[in-house]
């Protein structure tokens, strides 16, 4: 499968999966699926990080075609935790930030093909306009929720840089954006997205003794 770098930003992002069934059960990283991280769907292109909705809906049905099936974030956890083995033809579609897109275009285009993705919302961004870039309101991401197509994770509260801030600041941008998405949308947020030193990490589960200590701190406040 093969798609032009000019109308999508792949993203094979570094998985850090964090449970004690993993380390029995042995995985690499050729075992898990591949992730491709969106941020908007728009109309016509304004940044390197967006994507046009005829480009998404090509690049979805160029999927579908070519036999991949979609894992939701709920399944995608289920599996990890059981010490399971992912379908053959599988892919994780993930969006960050949580901009107006996802819902006006994105997810129109999905629920057209049956096709199942994980927004990574910027908790504290809800009912903002950025001028271009105008995030979901409350009450989008709650319609969103109740979608069976549609998972929600955390992208923090503020989008800070968690590297850079300290154990308290910390608490706040991972602990209360999980427990603010959670009270909107009535669903357990089961994995937070973020950038962390210079990869995309996927934190889910609860066991973080295998951990490296440099990020032992994030996924404990995380989860």
């Amino acid at each position: 499968m093969r798609f032009s770098k000019n109308v999508l930003l792949l993203l094979l992002m570094t998985l850090l999966i964090c449970c004690a069934n993993v380390v029995q059960a042995a995985y690499s990283r050729a075992d898990f699926p591949p992730v491709l991280m969106y941020h908007d769907v728009r109309e016509t292109a304004l940044n390197y990080f967006d994507v046009t909705t005829e480009d998404f809906a090509a690049q979805l049905d160029r999927l579908k075609a070519d036999g991949y099936q979609t894992l939701s974030m709920e399944e995608f956890v289920a599996i990890v935790k059981e010490g399971g083995r992912f379908p053959e033809k599988s892919v994780l579609i993930t969006f960050d930030d949580g901009y107006r897109g996802i819902y006006e275009r994105a997810l129109p285009e999905l629920a057209k093909r049956g096709m199942k993705a994980t927004f990574f919302i910027i908790a504290d961004s809800l009912d903002m306009d950025e001028g271009a870039y105008p995030y979901i309101t409350e009450e989008q991401l709650k319609k969103m929720a109740a979608s069976p197509l549609v998972s929600i994770g955390s992208h923090t509260c503020t989008h800070a840089h968690l590297e850079q801030i300290d154990s308290s600041e910390r608490r706040e941008e991972l602990v209360r954006s999980r427990e603010k998405l959670e009270k909107l949308t009535g669903r357990k947020i089961e994995a937070i997205g973020k950038k962390f030193d210079v990869n995309f990490t996927i934190c889910i589960s609860v066991d973080i003794s295998d951990l490296p200590e440099s990020i032992r701190d994030l996924v404990a406040l995380s989860l």
